[in-house]
């Protein structure tokens, strides 16, 4: 092996790990990430309120 495919191997190593921890922390942003590891996130529910008669939602 020479300079150039260690320093190609190096980079390509850097890039796969710099896409996978993109690719991480992407799936934790809200979006719904699903795998063997990971469950489904229980949807949100519209909650109604009332104060002093006036009715609202959050």
């Amino acid at each position: 092996m020479n300079t150039l495919e260690i320093t190609r191997k190096q980079m390509r190593k850097q890039a796969a790990l710099s896409e996978a921890q993109r690719l991480m922390a992407k799936a934790y942003r809200g979006i719904e990430y699903i795998d063997a590891h990971h469950t489904a996130l229980k949807p949100q529910r519209k909650t109604e309120l009332c104060y002093r008669g006036i009715r609202y939602s959050i």
